[in-house]
């Protein structure tokens, strides 16, 4: 996704648009993660629930797995952000240029980027 976008420059230094970069993809990797840990929590409550003998939940575990993920969507995303801002504060541009030419010149980040896409669209 990152790299259609923005181009990569040859030289570090010279990557434009860093903070851009490296603030898109740190909020879509919160919003993955999110989603991941909150798609979790309630399968792991069904099976607690299971294994102890506790009465089930009122809801389709379904619909408890969609409305945790969406939560923790927004959760992760709010807290990579948060995340991002406490370790770039008061960092050069150099170095926001560095973290995301290093970014775009990683092949597996830019693939895994592009099939989160897809699954997102």
């Amino acid at each position: 996704m990152l790299p259609q976008l923005y181009p990569q420059a040859f030289y570090a230094e010279d990557q434009p648009s860093a903070h851009t970069i490296l603030t898109i993809h740190v909020l879509h990797r919160g919003f993955n993660a999110g989603a991941l840990a909150g798609s979790a929590l309630p399968l792991l409550n069904a099976s607690f629930a299971r294994l102890f003998s506790r009465p089930p939940h009122s809801l389709p575990l379904a619909l408890r797995v969609a409305t945790s993920a969406g939560t923790g969507s927004v959760i992760g995303t709010a807290l990579l952000a948060v995340g991002l801002t406490a370790r770039m504060w008061e960092r050069e541009e150099v170095e926001w240029q560095d973290r995301s030419w290093r970014l775009l010149s990683n092949g597996g980040q830019n693939r895994t980027d592009d099939w989160s896409m897809m699954g997102a669209g």
